[in-house]
């Protein structure tokens, strides 16, 4: 997909020199240097990102909780990973940018984004410890729907940011169906056993952070952490953009 990407993307900064800069968020317009975002999204944005939320499911909540122990929706349940980086509930403006990025092909909005997730990560107590980040790779079917894959994209990011190495270590043999729509428990059976080492990759040893743009139930970041720790990977932590604040009342977890 590496290879895909360095196509696309000289198309998508083109695009972005031709085309009238605005808000990354409501298109508003912006005057040269203004942006990415127009005073009411940055606020927005703001608000979202300054929500607490569990480090260790990444749940909004307001109850003190810690890496070691979690939350209450949390604390009694099996995660594989071992803490998470957000950058907010996925609701409201952000969910509308995050969706715009993916769907609406909004490519250059990985590099705010990017910056975002890069400030998340960054406020993690273990931070520092990472050796690389690890993109959730993405399918030739979703691919094609994206025209580019956003984990990648914003791993790339990242790594410009915090100076990791963003490292394609994964490879995806393809979902029987695509997650949307689908119970917890399906979920989880759709992503089991569906991500697998590239050749020549080696986790062993490594403290790696799994980067992909949503978590609703959980399930891939579950499947990614549990295919890396089998190839030895010491500690697996995980970033997103935006987290959906259901409930872990499932075998997800």
């Amino acid at each position: 997909m590496s290879a895909m990407w360095r196509l696309a993307r000289p198309i998508q900064l083109l695009a972005d020199l031709i085309l009238p800069d605005g808000c990354g968020a409501c298109d508003r317009f912006l005057a040269t240097g203004d942006g990415p975002w127009c005073p009411d999204c940055a606020l927005q944005l703001g608000r979202a990102t300054a929500a607490p939320y569990c480090p260790r499911c990444g749940l909004t909540g307001t109850e003190p909780a810690s890496l070691a122990d979690g939350c209450h929706r949390c604390r009694e349940q099996p995660i594989l990973f071992d803490g998470m980086a957000r950058v907010g509930e996925y609701d409201g403006r952000l969910a509308e940018i995050i969706r715009a990025y993916k769907f609406a092909r909004r490519q250059r909005l990985d590099r705010p984004l990017g910056v975002l997730l890069a400030a998340a990560i960054t406020r993690q107590p273990w931070a520092s410890e990472l050796d690389a980040l690890v993109p959730v790779p993405t399918s030739w079917r979703s691919w094609r729907r994206y025209s580019f894959s956003p984990p990648a994209s914003l791993a790339h990011q990242v790594s410009r940011e915090l100076g990791l190495p963003a490292l394609p270590l994964l490879r995806e043999r393809g979902k029987a169906h695509r997650q949307v729509g689908l119970t917890l428990p399906e979920r989880v059976k759709n992503v089991r056993g569906r991500y697998h080492l590239r050749p020549g990759a080696k986790p062993a040893g490594s403290i790696l952070c799994i980067v992909d743009d949503v978590s609703t139930s959980g399930s891939t970041l579950q499947e990614v952490a549990r295919t890396l720790k089998t190839a030895g990977a010491t500690r697996v932590y995980a970033a997103v953009l935006g987290r959906t604040n259901g409930n872990l009342d499932s075998p997800d977890f």
